[in-house]
């Protein structure tokens, strides 16, 4: 059990790029932070300038917000993976009446013509029938809906909820996708972020012949 537990610790580590403690990107991103701040500070205290200071500190808020994403960027797959588990029951009821197939179902009043009808619109298993779908449906009025609708849920009342069966990796596989798309698109802006308040902070110190006074 602990065995199984570490695995997915070190998968999940390996997966996003960076341990559940400090990020090596992000203390060589706060790092420089610091040294643009620093010589921020002091090319506006020995030119007593305001100009850019707005733009300087716009975008820092902007580069704290995005490294506060990153660094729960574990905590945000958590949160993906616990919505999944609620969503559990249902899955596993989408996959069984999914098996049901309306050509092989013996429903009153719903022969080969209307089932071919039925599948031209999408409606091919149990998991497709519901009041909502076969409302549009032309030739299919009150008594026929209630016969679809009565179909499916019989075969819903014979449906067992396992709780002890996991997700489909896929799905797991799908978060973690999201998650690592999500971590490059920071690192991007991150990294952008830094140059851009160095430009800025270039900008006035050449600007202001700060350059010239030392």
């Amino acid at each position: 059990m602990n065995g199984n537990r570490c695995n997915d610790k070190t998968k999940k580590k390996y997966f996003l790029g960076f341990s559940l403690g400090t990020s090596p990107f992000i203390t060589e991103f706060e790092n420089t932070l610091k040294e643009a701040s620093e010589k921020w500070s002091k090319v506006k205290e020995r030119n007593r300038v305001s100009k850019g200071e707005s733009k300087f500190r716009a975008r820092l808020i902007e580069l704290e917000k995005a490294r506060s994403e990153y660094l729960n960027l574990s905590i945000i797959r958590e949160q993906k993976l616990k919505s999944l588990r609620s969503e559990k029951r249902a899955r596993q009821l989408e996959e069984y009446l999914n098996k049901y197939f309306l050509a092989d179902a013996q429903i009153a009043s719903i022969g080969p013509s209307r089932k071919s009808t039925l599948q031209s619109y999408g409606i091919e298993t149990a998991k497709d029938v519901s009041r909502d779908s076969l409302l549009s449906i032309q030739g299919f009025g009150p008594a026929l809906t209630n016969n679809l609708v009565a179909w499916r849920d019989s075969i819903e009342c014979e449906f067992v909820f396992d709780s002890n069966k996991g997700m489909p990796q896929s799905l797991i596989n799908e978060i973690d996708r999201e998650v690592y798309h999500q971590r490059l698109d920071l690192e991007s802006r991150l990294t952008n972020g830094k140059k851009q308040l160095e430009e800025i902070t270039n900008e006035i110190y050449w600007n202001t012949g700060s350059c010239r006074q030392r």
